[in-house]
């Protein structure tokens, strides 16, 4: 079958440089900055669990900030400077760093060049930072890049003996503060993820949209539904699906698949299987390299069988190894490259007994 499935659910480009135009059109698709790359996902793995990413973005041109962000503000300027410049990765802002992964929980990359730039010492990005003082001590700062009529939170580094001052979210305030003094139409603050807290600060600011991945549009984000983000419909699409098939005798196993963004980290070009969730027919059947699935398609609303290779390219020991402290045998544990289509059917029905 010549019909193509639409993925667009991971993706990665090494820059060398970008105009400021070119940044304000990735952002708008939901892409962001990562090191000395621009990239997107829609799905995560965390806590052994897939979950679903969700970009937002705050419209400024009727933006203001709400009570309880202006005492965040009122609290840290009374005792605080705050300003800005170019954004400089010396030692003070390296040291800052140290000191604030000590307390971070989670991983973090060793030094802050690392993280912003992947160790080099050129940037692509037209990069700034926010400073904050107390006296002549920097306790925080936060890095930003500016696109021509945006610009995108990249992180926030601040001093633990001030966390009373919330002083990441204050740096981010400073940052939109900064894009509405300055005439820009759109701050990017990243994504947050239904289901890990980590990230909820970021619905903080107020009047945000969020990119709806089906639709490919950004939505105010009253509109948004957690039933019906896209890890929630792919689960529950072939939940039903496996159920179904299994009670017409039909041999099937449904996978949680955390190699779904094997696309953003391998350099390799070809078409891996994006898709985070998937249903395996036999299972225990010997595979030799090929594996029969079925992925249930978001964007044409469609059950699709396809055939899958395994992708040789890598150590034999690199997936069993990622996964050796997963116990659950719900993890498909080889990274899959698509390899035909077979069929597709916007029915589960009439897709269910194609197998009959």
């Amino acid at each position: 079958m010549n019909r193509e499935i639409e993925s667009q659910f991971t993706g990665r480009i090494f820059l060398k440089g970008i105009a400021p135009e070119a940044l304000d059109q990735y952002l708008a698709m939901g892409w962001y900055r990562m090191g000395l790359t621009i990239f997107t996902t829609h799905f995560l793995f965390f806590d052994h669990e897939i979950l679903s990413a969700i970009w937002l973005r705050v419209p400024l041109s009727n933006y203001h900030f709400k009570k309880s962000l202006r005492k965040v503000i009122n609290k840290a300027k009374s005792e605080f400077t705050v300003s800005y410049r170019k954004a400089n990765l010396d030692e003070e802002r390296e040291a800052l760093y140290r000191k604030y992964t000590t307390a971070f929980k989670g991983r973090l990359p060793v030094t802050l060049r690392s993280s912003l730039l992947d160790g080099e010492n050129m940037n692509p990005f037209n990069s700034f930072e926010v400073n904050v003082h107390h006296g002549d001590k920097l306790i925080a700062y936060s890095i930003f890049d500016s696109g021509r009529n945006s610009i995108t939170s990249i992180t926030g580094v601040y001093d633990p003996d001030y966390s009373q001052y919330s002083l990441g979210l204050f740096t981010m305030l400073m940052e939109i503060e900064y894009a509405m003094e300055h005439g820009y139409e759109y701050f990017y603050p990243g994504y947050f993820v239904p289901g890990n807290e980590r990230f909820n600060y970021k619905l903080r600011t107020g009047q945000s949209e969020f990119y709806e991945l089906k639709s490919k549009s950004w939505l105010p984000i009253e509109h948004y539904n957690e039933e019906k983000i896209p890890i929630q419909t792919l689960k529950e699409k072939l939940s039903r699906l496996e159920a179904r098939m299994l009670n017409t005798g039909l041999d099937v196993k449904m996978w949680h698949y955390p190699f779904f963004e094997a696309r953003m980290i391998e350099l390799w070009s070809v078409m891996y299987l994006e898709y985070p969730v998937f249903i395996e027919l036999e299972p225990e059947k010997e595979k030799h390299g090929t594996f029969e699935v079925i992925i249930y398609d978001l964007f044409q609303e469609l059950y699709v069988h396809l055939t899958c290779k395994t992708f040789e390219s890598l150590p034999s020991n690199y997936n069993k190894t990622w996964l050796s402290h997963l116990l659950d045998d719900k993890y498909f544990a080889d990274i899959l490259v698509m390899d035909q289509i077979h069929h597709y059917d916007e029915n589960e029905e009439r897709f269910i007994d194609y197998f009959l």
